[in-house]
């Protein structure tokens, strides 16, 4: 994002005029525990920081770290939940929050951050998530069933367009319910839902995967057979990364593989036990238990014919 001088001035202004300087610190040490005011500013350690030096020095350094957000953020929470027991009134806070909407950033208020508006821009990270940022996610997995003999006994045209659009059903699919897919390879992908009900838009998002997949063989694929696919979903804690090699690293990640490739029957749904437990009851009753499973519980969802 783009820290304009007027969003940076308006910061500095609500610092200055909502805290003391020892508040101040108190705020910036949340955001950086080894930030020095004292040697940023260069005042001696015995000379009062005039208020407006100590604000404009913070912006300033918060700035250039690329920690702008997280600086909002805090007075965000300073203002509508307070800080060891007291809240502040912080001004300038409607017109830093302007600014931000008029830049694509929304407030999501159950995870306290700034996100990008999914009407304005989509990117992986929403727009705030940074490398090493641990947060709970739900994830969902797809997986073509049997893709190395798909691809022996086709041409690479109906190959590529088929898979293609698999791709296009899945994106819809994530996309509409402000999940992000986080990669994508032939067979497959894995998607990420962080923000609202995210167990119950990942469960969504993966019936719909069922649904349209399902319309799609009866009336669209180009193979000699049914497309079948494998879909997983789980939720976790896990540590944001912009390499996908280093997400493959999260036991959540693991998981997820674990219950798509072991647990989930070709056209159907599979979720963990922890996603499950998430979901109201209406949705939550579409899923079976999967047979013979007592302690690491799964639950699948599948289209049938009505008997």
């Amino acid at each position: 994002m783009k820290i304009t001088s007027r969003l940076e001035r308006l910061a500095a202004d609500a610092l200055s005029e909502s805290l003391d300087v020892r508040n101040m610190d108190l705020l910036v040490r949340s955001i950086d525990q080894y930030y020095d005011l004292y040697a940023s500013t260069g005042f001696p350690a015995n000379v009062p920081i005039p208020k407006i030096t100590a604000a404009k020095q913070i912006v300033s350094d918060i700035k250039n770290g690329n920690k702008f957000l997280q600086l909002v953020e805090q007075l965000v929470e300073y203002h509508y939940v307070g800080h060891m027991g007291r809240t502040y009134q912080i001004a300038y806070l409607r017109e830093i929050v302007k600014e931000l909407r008029d830049q694509g950033l929304i407030y999501d208020t159950e995870n306290k951050i700034f996100v990008e508006d999914p009407a304005v821009r989509r990117t992986r990270n929403w727009g705030t998530l940074r490398d090493g940022d641990e947060h709970l996610f739900t994830f969902l997995r797809i997986d073509i069933v049997a893709n190395t003999e798909l691809v022996k006994r086709h041409s690479a045209d109906a190959v590529r367009a088929t898979y293609d659009d698999l791709r296009a059903i899945v994106v819809q699919a994530v996309e509409r319910r402000n999940g992000r897919i986080w990669s994508w390879e032939g067979d497959g992908g894995l998607a990420a839902f962080f923000f609202g009900k995210k167990h119950l838009m990942a469960t969504l998002g993966a019936m719909e995967i069922a649904h349209e997949l399902f319309f799609y063989n009866l009336t669209r694929c180009r193979l000699d057979g049914a497309l079948e696919v494998r879909v997983a979903v789980h939720s976790g804690q896990c540590q944001y990364a912009e390499s996908i090699d280093d997400l493959q690293k999260s036991d959540t990640i693991r998981k997820l593989v674990e219950i798509e490739s072991q647990h989930t029957l070709p056209n159907t749904v599979s979720i963990s036990h922890a996603t499950h437990v998430m979901l109201d009851a209406l949705i939550a009753s579409r899923f079976a238990q999967i047979p013979g499973e007592s302690r690491a519980m799964h639950y699948r969802y599948e289209l049938c014919w009505e008997q």
